[in-house]
């Protein structure tokens, strides 16, 4: 099944799913940075990455919908 053919409510990660994991990471990201402490922001840094991830793992899925219907 292509992922062009899949109804956006289906779909394992659609853009609002994707936009409410970003928003909750962000916020956890924040909440660790301002404990003020070098744990806490090893912590922020780690999840800031795990945003770059979800961020690199949606371009992948706009991109293979992008080819599935030729634009």
């Amino acid at each position: 099944m292509k992922f062009s053919e899949i109804p956006t409510r289906r779909f394992p990660l659609n853009f609002r799913k994707y936009c409410r994991l970003q928003d909750e990471i962000q916020t956890a990201a924040d909440r660790f940075s301002d404990l003020g402490t070098t744990d806490g922001h090893a912590v922020f840094r780690e999840l800031v990455e795990v945003r770059a991830r979800l961020d690199q793992t949606w371009e992948l899925i706009r991109q293979i919908e992008h080819r599935e219907t030729g634009r």
